[in-house]
C-alpha cells in the first residue's frame, strides 16, 4: 500500500487496512505508529475490529496530540498494520506513511 496520511497534531487521522481483496476470515488486525526512521511506539497498540472486508479505524486527537515535528525528517511515522492469523500460522505487516502537517497559524 503506497499510501501518505497527512494529519494535523491534536486532529484525528483516518485509515483503513485491507488485504488487496483477499478475505480477512481468520485474520486479526493489531495497529501501531512509529516513528520514521525505526522507533518505538507512539501509541499503544490496539486491535481493530473488522468491517466488511477491512479494518477501519483512526488516531484519536489525544493520540495525534502527542507526536512531534522535529528533526531532519520532520513529522514522518509510520502507521504498521499487523495482520495475524493462527489457523494458517501466517503474519503479515502493512506499512502506511504518515506526515506530520503544521496547522497554520
Amino acid at each position: 500500500m503506497d499510501k501518505l496520511i497527512r494529519f494535523q497534531i491534536g486532529e484525528s487521522a483516518d485509515f483503513k487496512f485491507d488485504r488487496g481483496g483477499d478475505p480477512i476470515d481468520g485474520w486479526t488486525c493489531t495497529i501501531s505508529l512509529k516513528r520514521f526512521p525505526g522507533g518505538i511506539d507512539q501509541i499503544t497498540p490496539r486491535v481493530i475490529p473488522p468491517v466488511g472486508r477491512a479494518w477501519p479505524g483512526y488516531l484519536t486527537n489525544s493520540e495525534t496530540s502527542s507526536l512531534t515535528y522535529s528533526g531532519a525528517t520532520g513529522g514522518l511515522y509510520y502507521l504498521i498494520a499487523t495482520l495475524v492469523n493462527l489457523e494458517e500460522d501466517r503474519l503479515e505487516q502493512i506499512p502506511v506513511r504518515m506526515s506530520l502537517t503544521l496547522a497554520w497559524a
